[in-house]
């Protein structure tokens, strides 16, 4: 029997991983308890989904696996407290990864996933997740809260996103947009309230200063086949209120939105 167990010390990570193989009564079993964990960014973008990927792996691959760090770093960014557990079965003929908990704390903030990587002979097998989260201070002070239904072909952390399709929706209080800073993405940058109001034919800056207040924002939709359909998503503020509706493609990174904006007029002068 080929079982493992590791210290680790160190200015990146700090903790206990062990791993048992697989015997005819059990599956392999992966267990990760670290209190610290930094993975740098060059190394952080290899999970960055593409337009297509293929699995590196398949489910029969994969063990067992029950993981908690205490304190992820990607980068410079403190993600917080990262738990997973998932583990091998068979339903209905077909081999089955189950995520039974994927969570992500931090400050009060909460999201929190479960779902499944079934394999199909002769495919690479499809993902089904459903996400919560609960996030206090989400955009810039505004309280968040969030849910989508997601599916896609391939391994979860390899997602095919010409494939993907399911749900989502979105809450947010009061808070303010701000003008998102050049290098943050393209498909960000192009979503950036402030850089909508600019492209309009009415400019209000005066109004809106740097930032965009609002008092509470709503978006709901579908995806499929990569494509989230927006049909209706408003944002109600102060200065201005501004629906927008349309389509974002996550493969070829474009927008087909159209805006109104009803900006708050005081007619009646000083």
């Amino acid at each position: 029997k080929n079982d493992w167990h590791v210290r680790v010390a160190g200015d990146d990570a700090a903790g206990q991983i062990e791993y048992n193989q697989a015997t005819s009564e059990a599956h392999a079993r992966l267990k990760v308890n670290l209190t610290r964990f930094a993975l740098p960014d060059s190394k952080a973008e290899s999970f960055v989904p593409s337009a297509r990927q293929e699995a590196v792996t398949t489910v029969s691959d994969l063990p067992d696996i029950s993981l908690v760090i205490d304190d992820l770093k990607v980068g410079k960014r403190h993600l917080g407290k990262v738990e997973f557990e998932a583990s091998r079965r068979v339903e209905a003929g077909n081999i089955v990864w189950r995520i039974t908990e994927a969570a992500l704390r931090n400050a009060g903030s909460v999201i929190r996933a479960r779902g499944s990587w079934v394999h199909t002979p002769g495919k690479s097998g499809e993902t089904s997740v459903s996400i919560d989260g609960n996030i206090p201070d989400a955009v810039n002070g505004a309280p968040t809260t969030l849910h989508a239904d997601l599916s896609w072909n391939n391994a979860p952390h390899r997602p095919d996103l010409s494939t993907l399709r399911g749900s989502f929706s979105s809450e947010m209080k009061r808070g303010e947009f701000l003008q998102i800073e050049p290098g943050a993405g393209r498909l960000l940058s192009l979503l950036s309230m402030q850089h909508l109001l600019r492209r309009l034919t009415l400019d209000f800056r005066d109004v809106l200063g740097k930032g965009f207040a609002f008092d509470s924002a709503h978006v709901a939709g579908t995806v499929k086949n990569g494509v989230l359909s927006i049909p209706k998503a408003s944002v109600l503020g102060s200065s201005a209120t501004v629906m927008v509706g349309g389509s974002i493609s996550l493969v070829r990174e474009t927008l087909d939105l159209d805006a109104i904006i009803l900006p708050a007029i005081n007619a009646g002068g000083p």
